[in-house]
């Protein structure tokens, strides 16, 4: 995802409104020699058409999907795509970029506010350990 800068060298924070979102979880991808990735996030919204859309935070990944384990599968392909890719091309300061852009703000906000509301109502984050339901 790129993100577009004002004239004084702003980044554009990508926009939250009028998103209506069903979920939050993790992506947590088993450790290897070559890469060592930490537990990513993403929120799932559901869409005024009715499709699902699974953004993962940190890197701005974007998946869609008539169903929501559809759109969430696609995103962990999707990452687990992008994720040997960018350690083919550069490794982790690609990584590490990517994850010091502040584009992603707004989600992120919405994201923590909704992981406390799920744990004051003595709920937790339901869409977890995505390698164990969604083998890439």
């Amino acid at each position: 995802m790129v993100a577009a800068e004002s004239m004084n060298n702003e980044v554009a924070n990508v926009p939250v409104d009028n998103k209506n979102f069903v979920g939050i979880g993790k992506l947590a991808f088993d450790s290897n020699a070559e890469w060592n990735i930490p537990h990513l996030h993403f929120m799932v919204d559901k869409t005024v058409s009715g499709n699902y859309e699974a953004t993962l935070l940190e890197f701005g990944l974007v998946s869609w999907s008539e169903h929501l384990n559809d759109a969430i599968k696609s995103l962990v392909k999707q990452t687990h795509s992008h994720i040997l890719s960018v350690m083919e091309r550069s490794g982790f300061d690609e990584f590490i970029r990517e994850v010091d852009d502040h584009v992603m703000d707004g989600y992120w906000r919405q994201y923590r506010k909704i992981d406390f509301i799920l744990a004051q109502n003595g709920q937790g984050n339901h869409i977890t350990n995505m390698e164990s339901q969604f083998a890439v």
